[in-house]
């Protein structure tokens, strides 16, 4: 059984969150792939392991990111990436940005229940005004997400902006980096693309069908 992001912390010091991204099991055990939030100035190598026999637990350093550093080598060839996968996935322009986001983060009543999917983002919306910070938003829509087992429930966020350089800007601050729920002081990972908008509700929309 892979350990819980709780047990994992404990294992952990040097990380205040751990997030599961990918778990594979087997007839041994499991393989966790994890990103982690760290919480020291600690350099790690790529290749550094760290075991923890007693839990049967080892875990071994794939790769070592500095998202703070806007224009450091890394992160320059994961935007050049971002793009380069955006603009294989659609035909048309990238003139919005999308991301995944617990449903509490963007409606705080636990007990609303969407009419249709999806829905506009509210007005006055938080959302809407830290988007608008990079350019003048046409379009911003909430996608309710369903899930199979269960689980928080999830939002899809799609944000199209009247200029496309907007839509890049955004992408360039908000990618592979966390954002902070003002609320909770909770963080999260930008699980975030550069889409066409008309493409991508055609595709969330099929989803649904499905």
């Amino acid at each position: 059984v892979a350990p819980s992001r709780r047990e994992l912390i404990k294992l952990l010091p040097f990380a205040s969150e751990v997030k599961h991204d990918v778990t594979c099991r087997g007839m041994d055990g499991a393989i966790v792939a994890l990103r982690l939030v760290l919480s020291t100035d600690r350099e790690f190598k790529t290749g550094e392991e760290f075991s923890y026999p007693d839990q049967g637990v080892a875990f071994q350093v794939a790769a070592v990111e500095d998202s703070k550093q806007d224009y450091s080598p890394h992160r320059q060839k994961a935007l050049a990436e971002l793009n380069r996968n955006s603009q294989a996935r659609f035909k048309g322009d990238l003139d919005a940005v999308t991301i995944s986001l617990l449903q509490s983060w963007v409606i705080p009543k636990s007990d609303f229940i969407p009419t249709k999917n999806p829905i506009a983002l509210f007005a006055g919306s938080a959302w809407k005004a830290f988007f608008s910070l990079f350019g003048q938003v046409t379009a911003a829509d909430i996608h309710f997400l369903t899930f199979k087992g269960g689980g928080e429930k999830q939002v899809q966020l799609t944000v199209q902006y009247a200029r496309i350089d907007d839509a890049k800007k955004c992408a360039s601050v908000l990618h592979n980096r966390y954002v902070v729920n003002p609320m909770t002081m909770n963080i999260a990972m930008c699980v975030f693309f550069l889409v066409n908008y008309t493409a991508f509700k055609a595709e969330l929309d099929q989803l649904d069908r499905a």
